[in-house]
């Protein structure tokens, strides 16, 4: 079969995952998007994150408000940033953790218009806080932050009260708890949503005019998704350091 609509060298990325920590995938060329050569090679690793974003994002209004309970995440740092170029107002959650003022600091630095960590987004203050904003026009709940993967299946997408969704999750750790009334809340506050996760039918399809949107800012540095490159002999460093605090929010790319 001859491809015409690539070419040896080019930068491709695909909106189906072609797995990760290796040097060699193989893919229908109709699966794949080209990306400008100018775009800093490491960033390819995170380009599905940022494409996942501007398909959330696309559509909306300049001045509606978004809602996001997973803001430590690549998709929720690209979520922020990308709202903010689109004049969007956003409201985000990030994971309650020992680092929690350190992750709140850095999405207020790209542009989070409310940051609280979890903890807060459930308590009565979070309500009051957001009480002179316009209603979410659309709301992200993260359920991969979720610790137990079972729950993927076992938990509705984030429907119904806490109290119902109680006997489901019996054996799940209060952390995880703490998760799905975040995601509630986030939910609650929205007039319409859309879900990214396991919860959900998984994340929003994205392709060519997503990539266009995302590439020419990350090229130049208004689309910041944190990566760190390591050479092959430190694999064991760099898987130690992906189980972070925050695992979510960085992708570590290997040299080959």
């Amino acid at each position: 079969m001859c491809v015409h609509s690539l070419a040896v060298d080019d930068f491709v990325v695909s909106a189906k995952s072609l797995g990760a920590w290796r040097a060699v995938a193989k893919a229908n060329a109709a699966a794949l998007v080209k990306v400008p050569a100018d775009l800093p090679a490491s960033y390819l690793g995170c380009m599905d994150s940022a494409c996942v974003a501007a398909s959330l994002l696309k559509g909306l209004p300049k001045g509606a408000v978004v809602v996001q309970s997973g803001a430590c995440s690549l998709v929720g740092l690209a979520v922020t940033q990308l709202a903010k170029a689109q004049g969007l107002v956003t409201i985000n959650v990030v994971q309650t953790s020992t680092d929690e003022e350190d992750m709140v600091a850095l999405v207020k630095s790209l542009g989070g218009d409310v940051v609280v960590p979890s903890w807060y987004a459930v308590s009565g203050k979070f309500r009051e806080l957001v009480a002179d904003l316009p209603p979410p026009a659309l709301a992200i709940c993260f359920a991969a932050q979720l610790d137990d993967a079972t729950l993927a299946t076992t938990v509705p997408a984030c429907g119904g009260a806490l109290s119902q969704l109680r006997p489901l999750v019996a054996g799940a750790s209060k952390n995880d708890l703490l998760k799905l009334k975040v995601n509630e809340t986030v939910k609650a506050l929205a007039k319409a949503s859309a879900t990214h996760g396991p919860l959900a039918a998984g994340a929003p399809a994205w392709g060519a005019d997503e990539v266009a949107t995302v590439a020419p800012l990350m090229a130049c540095g208004d689309l910041a998704l944190w990566v760190e490159n390591y050479p092959l002999v430190d694999l064991a460093y760099a898987a130690k350091r992906a189980e972070g605090p925050y695992p979510g929010f960085r992708t570590m790319v290997l040299n080959f």
